[in-house]
């Protein structure tokens, strides 16, 4: 599980590293951090209690799967972030379900640290009891769908493929029906019926099946009839996302992007669901008053639909990367120096404003408007690709 805990200025940081020279760059880079460094196993099991987060290199021949366990079971409330030397995608979803963020161990020691520090800041976003509150109150979403980890295993293990996950998905009725329905949808325009399965599955791609898992586990519990709450067009706005953010993101992080894209309003179909009466409220209050959602539930709730999503997807275990995403997904990042799956979903967002893929509950059409960002030579030929891919998906 995500660590919940209160946000503080003191970071204390545990790396369990062979590199010293490695070591020496994450002090360098953040002095005010309060950084120990381990150099086996015992002491890394040792030392992860006192951690706020716990940075692994997995080159480290020690740094096994099980020292991943062992960590997380002395110290669940901290943040374990995972260093790997190659970022093969297999390799990357292994880990993922043991560390709360994946990096890449040739990254830049500024991109690792501010990983480390981001993810904090998530962390103090979800400490708000209220959230953990309206999770509780509908039943059966305190834990991840069984076939959530059936499929993680699978996916872990990197000689499996379509066959392999087809047989997984074949397990839930439901879940078969919804990928088959999909697969037919006039979405991906084919000019064939998909008939089976495991063809369904090679189609959609297997981080799309992963979402559909976990979107269905809440719409099961959504109430059909709630008084102006237009699920179809949610639900259409983050599939115009998730596809935008998969095609403009780098192949490191596509799986990710489009993942947290797909998610990105299940806190609303969350509140739909469970709380009713003030989903109309809030929807009945965001036209009369011309305020995106948002707003209006910052002030009635005391959280938003974003940070509500993000703590049920926390809870599940899903990336950090995901779980960061979604939880800020209204407020405009900075744009500095680390493109990650949030930036990425937020320029996914700006442009699925633009076009018929409009979010129904924000009255911002324009995200990005400062004329730097736009202008930046990183963010700006990223931002123009989005707003091509929006506007020939229409």
């Amino acid at each position: 599980d995500v660590g919940l805990m209160e946000n503080s200025t003191q970071r204390s940081i545990l790396v369990a590293s062979d590199s010293l020279e490695w070591v020496s760059s994450i002090k360098e880079a953040r002095p005010s951090w309060s950084v120990t460094v381990t150099t086996d196993r015992d002491s890394t099991r040792r030392a992860a209690r006192s951690s706020q987060v716990i940075l692994i290199d997995t080159s480290a021949p020690w740094a096994t799967d099980e020292l991943f366990r062992d960590v997380a079971s002395a110290a669940p409330m901290s943040l374990r972030v995972a260093a790997i030397p190659e970022m093969e995608v297999w390799r990357a979803v292994r880990t993922s379900s043991l560390a709360h963020q994946v990096v890449s161990a040739r990254s830049d020691v500024g991109i690792v640290t501010d990983v480390c520090e981001r993810s904090l800041s998530v962390s103090s976003v979800l400490s708000n009891p209220k959230l953990l509150d309206v999770i509780s109150e509908t039943r059966g979403l305190s834990a991840p769908p069984e076939l959530w980890h059936r499929l993680s295993e699978v996916l872990a293990n990197p000689s499996s493929g379509a066959q392999e996950v087809a047989a997984a998905v074949a397990t839930d009725p439901a879940i078969t029906a919804q990928v088959m329905r999909m697969a037919n949808s006039a979405f991906f325009g084919l000019s064939r019926k998909v008939e089976r399965l495991e063809d369904a599955v090679s189609l959609l791609g297997l981080t799309l099946i992963r979402a559909l898992v976990l979107e269905a586990e809440v719409s099961m519990s959504f109430a059909p009839t709630v008084p102006g709450f237009q699920r179809r067009l949610v639900q259409h706005h983050a599939t115009g996302v998730a596809n935008i953010a998969r095609l403009v993101a780098g192949r490191s992080s596509a799986a990710d992007a489009f993942l947290a894209g797909f998610l990105i309003d299940i806190g609303l179909i969350l509140l739909a669901s469970s709380k009713t009466a003030k989903i109309t409220e809030l929807v009945t209050r965001s036209k009369s008053e011309s305020l995106s959602i948002h707003t209006i539930e910052r002030e009635v709730l005391g959280f938003t639909h974003g940070e509500l999503g993000a703590c049920l997807l926390g809870l599940w275990g899903l990336p950090m990367t995901v779980v960061e995403a979604v939880a800020l997904h209204h407020e405009t990042p900075d744009f500095k120096g680390l493109m990650s799956v949030r930036e990425i979903v937020f320029i996914a967002r700006d442009a699925a404003n633009r076009s018929e893929f409009r979010d129904p509950y924000d009255m911002a059409s324009h995200l990005i408007t400062d004329p730097n960002i736009l202008a930046d030579v990183t963010v700006g030929p990223i931002i123009d690709k989005a707003h091509l891919v929006a506007s020939e998906s229409a």
